[in-house]
């Protein structure tokens, strides 16, 4: 679904991903909105949403994208103790 800042929002720039608090349903509006970066979502929330279930979108993308550059830079901790 796409939603909108809601015009009360004061960053010049428009984020590419957010928290919010607040869904205003009469003109799709989020509010109380904070920016956050992608690779966030991947490290600290991961249960909090399933990919698998995400429609075919850009979203998905980037956050497929964003696991597979997590995976392909991951190191076991024993690797970066002995360097």
């Amino acid at each position: 679904m796409v939603v909108h800042l809601h015009p009360s929002y004061c960053m010049d720039l428009k984020p590419e991903w957010v928290i919010y608090n607040e869904y205003v349903l009469t003109r799709n509006f989020i509010r109380t909105v904070t920016d956050i970066k992608g690779e966030w979502l991947i490290e600290i929330a991961p249960h909090y949403y399933d990919l698998s279930e995400f429609p075919n979108c850009e979203a998905k993308r980037v956050l497929e994208r964003l696991y597979n550059a997590r995976e392909l830079y991951r190191m076991p901790i024993e690797t970066i103790v002995h360097q």
